[in-house]
């Protein structure tokens, strides 16, 4: 014998109980193992918790268990038991007390080249009494070499055997949600099976599946993992979950944007306006490279005048028929899609099958999630209908059907995917209501969208369950941005420490979902914002860039959270341009270890169609990197080729799977490697930046000072079409006598002092600090610490109209960190999270013309310089900005001063 593969494999029953019999006895502990063949041993104790055990030798399986043989062993007081095997090698354990027997059977389960088996559980009701069952633990110890790498996720624990094997574990779930987990060594299945059994019913859980099959031939961690990928592409099809190859043609190259018509999450959904001042963006967001977005939920949620009353927020809804007067009812909807339409961009909605306090869910009451008591639960504050019942399907996927068809919806994000849990009114297998209520959903919302026309794009909020990529190729992509919200900001100070755990994180992740499912990658979504804030506030501008240039290189569909733009418009829509027109970062295969570069750079390699190579580079350090980068030889790239990179235009030759780079500091490249010439097509912004960034460097633009005066009271700059006033504090300005060239005004305590130093104006402030409001600009930019921040003068913030009847506090909003008192609309920079470059510092402000207000060298010891939307300006004058300076910023709170 070689050795053991599995030290141990176990079944804990758990949480089993009379109904209403509390004093019955729990089940036994059963412990058995297989040493060899033929030698097997077993006994009992009771203490609460069954775990039959299992111990297998690297031989294959028919060499420890025989056609028509029998386990025989000893059960303490209740003396020998026989545990048959089946004519197809099935072993069966069956463990009786007077009330209820448990049926543990081990079948095999064997393909080419590999062997193996499924562990499940029966468990019968002997008594006159109705009995639950609430889990059942799954676990197994194999038996790992400690220098092959481990494959662990959701879907699959994968080692080696010292023996060259692979030790792989995977799930079949039946109908009930559950978890996967690699700790202490052990392997451990947990499936919410739960079940309220009449007298002799039965309750059948799902499966472990433990295999064994070749490992490389060569011995090194990338041919593990390659070989790790093989055996989940294998194990998918298998269970039948290959993902959906229906998908309209236009998703690998999608571009999603999830935004609200009300507002962002940072202000309650509630400082947008509606479907009118929304569709007013939509340029500005085709122009940024969008071309999909996915509008947060539309339907009636809320009862004004009061914010809070009917409804908590839009995933409340109140009436699944009504589209919410409060954000411009069907009309403002259609003059939405129509923008939509006009700006090539596809309408992905939203659908929150939970139920709310919908009209439609109070009258399925049949169908609430209820309780182990009866009681109805109240997840999410409404009704949590089932999910498993065929009523509540067809009214969601009457409402998906009818916004495709009247609406031209193509898609939807669908809130809450995994249900709310068993119900214990929907007997007498409660957790029907969870994994198999889920995608009965999923197949009914598709369904019916297909019969308005529409070949939907459906986008289940899940941990990207493998059951769900049959009805569609989407996931969520929970694990990316829960990693960049809370696992990736404590390490901001440490690039190569970044690179390591993306490199980590989508090496472990790629190959683990069913082969053609395109997972979302995101630095943030609302529920990231709510919790943990703006990528700003993690990151900074530049690191927050280089993050979403991983989002775009990597295997998946990039996302854009709303307003996540701000300040890096130009920057981004490079990246994003870059991307659409590489199909081998929208198809290719991916691999995450064979390119060499520098320890501070994320770099992968992607390949479509075997012929095909582009390298994806983004630099998370604040410094300019230089060096070689090496892509492994099992990709031969052609000879005689350039690498062209498709944001900034720059090429360098390649030779001998070479090439030499440098990267800015927090830059993204999108590199094709080819051997035709071929380069970008480079697209103009429909407004231009303040100032060009090129492969040099900044280019300023011609400068001249601007010209001032005095406007009823108002001191005026001017520099072409732009101009900017100072407002005093208190009281209107008045202009005191200046010494030389130097006008000087005062307003109560403040002194403002302007100079022409031939060239440039410098500006001296004391006492109380005036407002700069700056009028008439088409862009602006920021020459921040980490970022030269640059972005379209778009006014996106405004009041509610009187018709609706609605009015928002912003002291109610939702706040990541809690570092505001107040939620910060219409901030579009603030110093206290990207302060002033320390050399170069300044701000600007470009017009029609290309006139450029510019403020440099500026010089401020107060907290916090905020520039944002001056909200009260009239909307005929577009986006008007004020630059405010705080000595104390009364919406910050304490910890953050």
């Amino acid at each position: 014998m070689r050795g053991l593969i599995w030290g141990i494999a176990f079944i804990t029953l758990a949480a089993v109980q009379a109904i209403p019999d509390a004093t019955a006895e729990a089940p036994a502990i059963l412990q058995w193992s297989a040493t060899g063949e033929g030698n097997i041993a077993a006994n009992t104790t009771f203490n609460g918790k069954w775990e039959p055990f299992w111990e297998h030798t690297t031989e294959l399986p028919h060499k420890v268990i025989v056609d028509g043989g029998n386990f025989i062993g000893s059960v303490g007081m209740h003396g020998p038991v026989m545990a048959p095997f089946g004519s197809d090698g099935t072993l069966y354990l069956r463990h009786s007390t007077l009330k209820q027997s448990s049926i543990i059977f081990q079948k095999p389960c064997t393909g080419p080249n590999w062997q193996g088996w499924l562990r499940s559980v029966v468990h019968e009701n002997h008594s006159m009494a109705d009995r639950q069952l609430t889990k059942v633990v799954l676990k197994a110890k194999p038996n790992f070499s400690n220098r092959i790498p481990l494959w662990v996720n959701r879907n699959f624990v994968m080692g080696g055997h010292e023996s060259g094997v692979v030790l792989a574990h995977a799930v079949l779930p039946g109908k009930d949600a559950y978890s996967l987990r690699f700790e202490n060594g052990e392997v451990t299945l947990s499936i919410d099976a739960c079940w309220r059994l009449n007298p002799m019913d039965k309750a059948e859980a799902g499966s472990l599946a433990l295999w064994v099959a070749p490992g490389p031939e060569e011995d090194s961690p990338a041919a593990w993992r390659r070989v790790f990928r093989r055996e989940a592409a294998r194990w998918h099809a298998h269970a039948g979950n290959t993902a959906a190859t229906d998908a309209p043609d236009w998703l690998g190259g999608m571009v999603l944007y999830e935004c609200n018509a009300g507002g962002h999450i940072d202000s309650r959904f509630s400082d947008v306006g509606g479907f009118a001042r929304l569709a007013g963006q939509m340029p500005m967001l085709a122009d940024l490279g969008v071309n999909a977005v996915w509008l947060q939920s539309i339907h009636t949620h809320k009862i004004p005048p009061n914010p809070m009353e009917g409804g908590w927020n839009l995933y409340d809804p109140l009436d699944f028929s009504a589209i919410d007067p409060i954000l411009g009812g069907e009309a403002g909807l259609h003059a939405l899609c129509g923008a939509f339409k006009a700006n090539g961009i596809r309408f992905l909605g939203e659908i929150v099958p939970h139920g709310g306090h919908s009209k439609q869910g109070l009258a399925l009451e049949r169908w609430w999630t209820r309780d182990q008591n009866g009681e109805p639960l109240r997840t999410w504050g409404g009704y949590a209908m089932d999910l498993s019942s065929p009523e509540w399907q067809r009214v969601m996927g009457d409402t998906l059907k009818q916004l495709a068809a009247e609406y031209g919806m193509a898609g939807a994000r669908v809130d809450v995917a995994d249900g709310s849990g068993p119900n214990w009114h929907n007997l007498p297998h409660a957790s029907a209501s969870t994994l198999g209520g889920s995608v009965a959903m999923l197949g009914a919302m598709k369904s019916a969208m297909a019969e308005a026309g529409v070949q939907p794009v459906l986008i289940p909020e899940s941990f990207d369950q493998a059951e769900y990529f049959p009805i569609t190729p989407v996931g969520y992509g929970h694990d990316t941005w829960m990693m960049f919200a809370r696992e990736l900001p404590g390490q901001v100070h440490n690039a190569s420490m970044m690179a390591e755990t993306l490199a980590r994180f989508f090496n472990d992740d790629y190959g683990s979902h069913p082969p053609g499912a395109r997972i979302l990658r995101t630095l943030n979504n609302h529920d990231t914002v709510c919790e943990r804030g703006r990528t700003m506030l993690r990151y900074g501008a530049g690191l927050s860039r280089a993050l979403f240039g991983v989002c775009l290189m990597v295997d998946g569909l990039p996302m854009l959270y709303q307003e996540e733009e701000i300040g890096s418009f130009f920057a981004l829509r490079d990246m994003i341009v870059a991307r659409r027109q590489l199909p081998e970062f929208q198809s290719g295969a991916a691999d995450y270890e064979c390119v060499e570069y520098h320890p501070d750079v994320f770099g992968c390699l992607r390949v479509l169609d075997g012929t095909k190579y582009a390298v994806g580079l983004s630099n998370l350090s604040g410094r300019e990197v230089s060096g070689t980068v090496t892509v492994a030889e099992t990709f031969p790239l052609p000879e005689n080729a350039e690498a062209v990179d498709f944001v900034s235009g720059r090429r360098a030759p390649v030779a001998g799977n070479r090439f030499t780079w440098t990267m800015k500091p927090y830059g993204t490249a999108l590199i094709r490697v080819t051997g035709t010439g071929e380069g970008p097509e480079r697209t103009v912004p429909a407004v231009a930046p303040v100032w060009r960034e090129d492969a040099d460097g900044e280019e300023p633009g011609t400068m001249r000072p601007p010209v001032w005066r005095v406007d009823a009271g108002r001191v005026v700059m001017v520099c072409g079409d732009v101009f900017a006033e100072w407002v005093a504090p208190s009281g209107a300005w008045v202009e005191a006598p200046g010494v030389g060239g130097m006008a000087r005004f005062t307003a109560g305590e403040t002194v403002l002092e302007l100079e022409d130093t031939g060239g440039h104006v410098e500006i001296r402030v004391s006492g109380p600090m005036p407002t700069l409001r700056i009028l008439n600009s088409r862009a602006w930019a920021v020459s921040g610490r980490t970022a030269l921040l640059q972005d379209l003068s778009l006014r996106r913030h405004f009041p509610w109209p009187d018709t609706v009847d609605y009015r928002w506090d912003p002291a109610m909003a939702w706040m990541g960190y809690k570092a505001y008192t107040i939620a910060p609309t219409g901030r579009y920079w603030e110093s206290v999270w990207e302060p002033l470059h320390p050399e170069s510092g300044g701000l600007g402000f470009s017009g029609v013309a290309g006139d450029r207000l510019v403020l440099d060298h500026v010089r401020f010891d107060g907290v916090n310089m905020v520039l944002q939307e001056d909200l009260s300006a009239p909307e005929e004058q577009g986006c008007v900005f004020t630059l405010s300076f705080h000595g104390e910023d009364p919406a910050l709170i304490k910890e953050i001063k």
